[in-house]
């Protein structure tokens, strides 16, 4: 009886460690060492890609490296798309100088770049199955 019960426990503990959804992993690529690293997912195009406040989740970490990695754990299936501003000088804000270019760099998943306006959500977004992934995105100064 305690057997059966063990396996029965076991059981219900795999099926929901199998339904748990996986996370993503952004790995942006390029950067100075320097300041802060913010990264924002987004899982609607309202705020996309400067309002963090707008954003599903953020995650700010301190540049060490060239390359640096943040994980969104368990997010569920969906669609989503990522914004990255590297924050030299630490106000959480996109320095801009002459007619708005950024002056700190930026990214946004599907690597898309625009130059005279920024890239929107329909541009950027990505489907998320739900299983474990990485997005490598480029920073760009």
């Amino acid at each position: 009886m305690r057997r059966l019960l063990f396996l029965s426990v076991l059981l219900c503990a795999v099926h929901l460690m199998a339904q748990e959804p996986g996370g993503v992993t952004v790995s942006v690529s390029g950067l100075k060492v320097t300041g802060d690293l913010l990264v924002t997912l987004f899982d609607k195009s309202d705020g996309f890609p400067g309002d963090y406040k707008k954003a599903r989740d953020s995650r700010s970490v301190k540049v060490t490296a060239a390359t640096m990695s943040v994980l969104f754990d368990k997010l569920p299936a969906g669609t989503y798309a990522i914004a990255v501003l590297h924050d030299e000088n630490g106000n959480a804000v996109v320095d801009t100088g002459a007619f708005g270019i950024p002056k700190e760099g930026i990214a946004v998943s599907n690597n898309i770049t625009k130059f005279f306006r920024a890239p929107n959500f329909d541009e950027a977004k990505f489907a998320h199955d739900g299983k474990g992934r990485t997005l490598f995105i480029k920073i760009v100064y």
